[in-house]
């Protein structure tokens, strides 16, 4: 076997291949694109290493790098830069840092740890789009919000009128509010029954709605200076522009990751969750996979998401520490599907609130809710199962029944 650490950049890859014997065979340098990925294949060939033979470690396996060894049969592992950190103390205590010098100590990481890490796998087609959708979706998500406060502060320094006439000012109808009338003098030509008008176009029949816009808008003008109004008004129609742009993206998005969903069996699975939505779906979908071998218990699930503590024990010492080593991005998606939970699960409301009595905060209270959540994700995964509400409730009055009667609550 051969173990080759990749250091990779923008625009280099350093490499080091190593054999068994802590023997450097080969190290060097190749372009970041794919002419310097056929380089290192004519490297392998003409040290005559079978590709078979290879196994490779890098830190960060969304790389096309990684793409490009898989679909050649090259073994290839993810190591957590944090552990490369620690074992690079533990062999450079003076700090000296060099790609060269990280190349090779992510093969000697390989080579003394192999038994510990979990091999890349190249995923379908399907699943990997679905996975850069969502991670995409995330990232358009985190720019609308700040839009939206951007809009909402600026709003607040000559315009409070508008902020108070929608609950949600990144709706349409909010956008195309803004659009039309970005001061509040222009909106004070519009009688009643033009504004009512204008509400029907955009859809808006809510009782509640309707009377909350009327009452902002004719409510008395506060004294702005004339020179904030004509900067601010311009710069919240810049910003409406964008929002616009923000929220119609969000729609194809959330239209294409429903569409691939539909093509998996386990889309299908989680969407039978309580509350579960298509976005949490798609997260749960491509956090656990479709690889029934990937969790052997649901242990290891919990862990992956962060929802379970990790002990520390020496001697007499024993200590529970919050689990900060996880995917965070997937634990936030856990919780959020515990708290829709909350609305449609009888057992879940039941459970949060005995956690909140036992003195519990919210947000530990719902840590909780989802840790177990994942006992019966686990279980529905790797049965390939829908969630029953029902069952589930039976199986928990089973559970107490078996229990001695000074146990059961």
């Amino acid at each position: 076997m051969f173990f080759t650490g990749i250091d990779w950049s923008e625009k280099y890859l350093d490499y080091c291949v190593g054999n068994k014997d802590n023997n450097v065979i080969l190290r060097g340098r190749v372009d970041n694109n794919d002419d310097g990925f056929n380089s290192l294949l004519k490297s392998f060939a003409k040290e005559k290493i079978d590709l078979s033979e290879v196994a490779v470690a890098i830190e960060s396996p969304h790389q096309r790098i990684v793409d490009f060894l898989l679909a050649r049969g090259v073994s290839v592992y993810s190591v957590n830069p944090k552990a490369v950190h620690d074992y690079r103390k533990s062999r450079f205590p003076s700090g000296s840092k060099s790609d060269t010098a990280d190349a090779q100590l992510l093969s000697d990481y390989l080579r003394e740890h192999q038994a510990h890490l979990r091999v890349w796998h190249l995923e379908e087609p399907n699943l990997r789009q679905l996975k850069l959708l969502v991670e995409d979706r995330d990232k358009v998500v985190q720019q609308k919000v700040r839009l939206q406060n951007q809009l909402r502060i600026t709003l607040l320094e000559y315009f409070p009128q508008a902020v108070d006439a929608f609950c949600d000012i990144t709706t349409q109808t909010a956008l195309e509010f803004l659009e039309k009338f970005p001061t509040f003098a222009s909106t004070q030509e519009k009688t009643d029954e033009e504004w009512k008008k204008f509400l029907d176009e955009n859809r808006c029949f809510h009782p509640q709605a309707r009377k909350r816009f009327l009452s902002a808008i004719k409510c008395q003008p506060i004294n702005v200076d004339e020179a904030v109004v004509c900067a601010k008004s311009l710069f919240v129609t810049t910003i409406v522009g964008q929002l616009t742009i923000v929220v119609a993206s969000l729609k194809e998005y959330n239209t294409k990751i429903d569409t691939l969903l539909k093509t998996f069996s386990d889309g299908e699975r989680f969407r039978s969750l309580p509350g579960v939505d298509v976005i949490i779906s798609a997260k749960l979908l491509v956090s656990i996979g479709t690889d029934r071998e990937r969790f052997s218990n649901a242990n290891q699930l919990q862990s992956f998401f962060g929802t379970v503590p990790y002990t520390k024990g020496s001697g007499q010492y024993r200590s529970v520490h919050f689990r900060f080593a996880c995917n965070k991005t997937m634990r936030a998606a856990i919780e959020q599907m515990a708290m829709a939970s909350l609305r449609c699960s009888a057992w879940a409301k039941s459970y949060f609130a005995k956690k909140r009595k036992e003195g519990k905060r919210a947000y530990h209270a719902l840590r909780c809710l989802a840790n177990l959540w994942l006992k019966v994700i686990f279980a529905i995964w790797k049965n390939n199962t829908n969630y029953d509400e029902n069952l589930h409730l039976a199986s928990i009055a089973r559970h107490q029944l078996a229990q001695p009667q000074g146990e059961r609550r």
